[in-house]
């Protein structure tokens, strides 16, 4: 649409690439066009304590044919706003226009039609961009008969989450300006623009044949008279202006290429790829999604009958499709330092990572150059989604991120679910069992003990006080029919309640029938299984169980011979309860741990050391969880106190004494108290050594070496006495070499 002072289109009641009130054909070749947004269709904002401040106003004798005509002539829309400044008040009168569309966002180019001279303030997403208002020319007076554009440039959001206001400025006092219209140009319509505006890269010779053509067909001149035709242009050989760039592209990415032609038409066009003929006969290529083989050089003739030009060459580079190439993920050990670089191919530009989904374990972070780094605080089995983006596109994968505890991950297959609860902060809870459905859980009320039965606990502060129960996900290997599948369900508890209502350590119930639950009851605080909707007996405990001390209960769904039975263990599992396990079947409800399946009956204290096994326990192996073997971790765990988190690892050395805690483990001294240290005895007897240490760890390796010169150690021809019961202290025997006038000997202690 062209409308200026020599076209005298409609532009009152059509919506054209420009404002419509370019001054020229030239200026009319440099707007944009946008979204005309009606000032008084938007919200109308008074000064506080006034009523004149802002009105809304009809045209006056308003006829399109007439681009306006009569009183408010070539007002848009019919009805104009007008802001008067008001002195004395802290906010002016304005118009307000909410949900403008920002495209993609980025810069846009923002308008506003007024009639009047005024200082203003037009404020995006509360930004100002001060302006002064000129008055319109020509200018009739009193008549509000001619309007005037001013723009500004400004940064929008993406979508319609944007607000623009237009308010009045002043003094002097009544100050005042009419508003009719916005005009928005994002960054989308400045690029759809752009084709449009290629007319000014024209030569001037061909531009003026062009604005000669336009005034043709309206056929008037500036003064408006009818113009007399004008001498038709001399033919011209085709010649290109203009054309796409090389262009780099990764497979499945658009692919455009343009050229721009001035001469006299019709044109026709051939493209070429490496000197064979592709595409249409069109001024633009296309190919939807580019391909490896779409790569190499592109050249476009263009010809008319009075002669041709070919363009340059454009190099079209074609790059694979962005894809993340890392696979796995390094194991990492809970307070440790981690670092690991994510790494992809294809695609074009600098690539930007981020967490898709999921949740780091604490103390790591993802960086936007794809860096995962920290030291993490918590052993987690983490389910994580990545994500990396370049100017190409965006892919992701999903990815498995696990933090070893101290001592490493159990290898037990059928542990299904197992939370240590040693998280200390935050909202997530982990689960580091392997063979399960890894049921980590987000739950926003998580609340973390310090005391726990191993490390950390979850629960109440106080031991009596209301447990924060949550679902575990991923349950759809927790679902056991009791009358088909064998399954052990292990918890420590603490709790000092003498409540008379039932605490659920976790249940798994439906509306008619319990699938499996623990709990505790009334009178006297006494533990209870029910399994298929069958109630077991009580256990009596002395003393009893709310005696806010650690205990273990151990629920186990067992097939005796073909009969399905159900045992309560409690703590080393001397003492249980056991009886025929109820109807199958699963009830729709998902298990909740500290409550029951809706969330009713909560646990009164804390837990530690949740586990759930795909097979039934045997009462050995449910006193091996109630006194587990020493291992590295439970003796780091429960020592009186223990060295800070970050140094605990078996290579540090909290005291300084030059004992690592593998030592200080092996030995049996404490890695916090430096005077604590054992140190082994040696005794000459002839041409042999006895060389003599404490031996106190079954997990571990103590091989005595010797050497000659402090650089090659060996143990050959040593009597390494591996017969001496762990507890007691061990003799190794070392041969003096014949010819020897010095020999040194170490104690190494090595974990398997």
């Amino acid at each position: 649409g062209i409308d200026v002072p020599t076209l005298h289109g409609l532009h009152a009641t059509q919506n054209y690439l420009h404002h419509g009130e370019a001054k020229s054909l030239t200026e009319a070749f440099s707007y944009t066009g946008g979204n005309l947004l009606l000032a008084h269709q938007a919200q109308l904002i008074p000064a506080p304590g006034t009523t004149d401040s802002i009105s809304l106003v009809p045209g006056w004798a308003f006829n399109p044919a007439q681009g306006g005509g009569g009183f408010d002539r070539g007002m848009i829309g019919g009805n104009r706003v007008e802001l008067a400044y008001r002195a004395g008040v802290s906010n002016q009168a304005r118009v307000r226009f909410n949900n403008v569309d920002g495209g993609s966002g980025g810069n846009a180019v923002i308008a506003i039609r007024t009639n009047g001279s005024s200082p203003a303030i037009i404020r995006v997403n509360n930004t100002d961009y001060p302006i002064t208002l000129l008055s319109p020319t020509p200018s009739f007076g009193w008549h509000n008969g001619s309007w005037r554009w001013h723009s500004i440039n400004a940064s929008l959001n993406p979508g319609n989450n944007n607000t623009i206001e237009v308010i009045v400025v002043g003094p002097p006092d009544y100050n005042k300006f009419n508003l009719n219209a916005l005009l928005v140009s994002n960054a989308d319509v400045l690029a759809t623009a752009a084709p449009h505006r290629q007319v000014l890269e024209l030569p001037q010779a061909s531009r003026d044949d062009l604005f000669a053509y336009l005034r043709q067909l309206d056929g008037r001149d500036a003064a408006g008279n009818p113009q007399a035709d004008p001498a038709p242009p001399a033919p011209q050989a085709p010649v290109i202006v203009g054309q796409s760039a090389n262009t780099t592209l990764a497979v499945g990415n658009i692919l455009n290429f343009h050229v721009n032609t001035s001469g006299t038409g019709p044109f026709t066009y051939a493209w070429t790829r490496n000197g064979n003929p592709v595409g249409n006969n069109s001024p633009t290529f296309n190919i939807p999604a580019v391909q490896l083989g779409d790569a190499g050089t592109y050249l476009v003739t263009v010809t008319n009958t009075h002669g041709q030009d070919t363009s340059q060459p454009i190099i079209l580079t074609v790059n694979t499709a962005i894809a993340i190439t890392t696979s796995t993920l390094p194991v990492g050990e809970i307070n440790q330092a981690y670092s690991t670089t994510l790494t992809a191919s294809g695609g074009v530009g600098t690539r930007t990572w981020s967490l898709d989904s999921g949740v780091l374990p604490a103390g790591l972070s993802l960086s936007a150059s794809g860096q995962i780094t920290g030291t993490p605080t918590v052993a987690a089995r983490a389910a994580i989604t990545v994500r990396v983006t370049d100017t190409s596109g965006t892919t992701t994968r999903a990815l498995s991120l696990n933090i070893a505890p101290l001592g490493g991950f159990s290898t037990d297959p059928d542990l299904i679910l197992h939370y240590t609860f040693d998280e200390n902060s935050g909202n997530q809870i982990w689960d580091i069992a392997s063979g399960g459905n890894n049921h980590a859980t987000t739950f926003n009320n998580a609340n973390w003990v310090a005391n726990g039965r191993f490390g950390g606990a979850y629960g109440a502060t106080a031991t009596d006080g209301e447990f924060p129960n949550f679902l575990p996900a991923n349950q759809a290997d927790l679902n056991f029919d009791p009358r088909a599948v064998e399954f052990t369900i292990s918890t420590w508890f603490r709790t000092t309640t003498t409540s008379t209502a039932g605490h659920m350590l976790f249940s798994k119930d439906g509306s008619d029938r319990v699938q499996h639950r623990v709990e505790i009851v009334n009178p006297s605080i006494r533990l209870r299984a029910i399994n298929g909707q069958e109630w077991g007996t009580h256990i009596e405990t002395a003393p009893a169980l709310n005696d806010g001390e650690w205990h273990l209960a151990t629920m186990v769904n067992f097939n005796d011979n073909g009969t399905w039975r159900t045992r309560l263990y409690y703590d080393n599992g001397t003492q249980y309860t056991q009886f025929n396990t109820g109807n199958g079947g699963t009830v729709d409800a998902l298990m909740r741990i500290g409550g029951m399946s809706a969330g009713w009956h909560a646990w009164s204290g804390q837990l530690d050391d949740f586990r759930i096994y795909r097979r039934a326990l045997t009462q050995q192996e449910v006193a091996a969880l109630y006194n587990p073997p020493l291992t590295y971790a439970n003796w780091m765990n429960g020592l009186s106190n223990p060295p800070p988190a970050h140094l605990r690892s078996m290579e540090a050395d909290p005291d300084n004494d030059g004992y690592n805690n593998l030592l200080e483990y092996g030995l049996g001294t404490h890695p916090n108290n430096s005077l604590s240290v054992i140190r082994p005895t040696m005794q000459i007897v002839g041409n042999t050594i006895s060389y003599t240490y404490p031996r106190l760890r079954g997990d571990l390796q103590y091989i005595v070496q010797s050497s000659a010169d402090l650089i090659n150690w060996s143990n050959a021809g040593i009597d390494q006495d591996l017969t001496t019961p762990l507890g007691q202290a061990a003799t190794a025997i070392v041969t003096i070499p014949s010819g020897a006038n010095k020999i040194f000997l170490q104690l190494q202690i090595v974990q398997p």
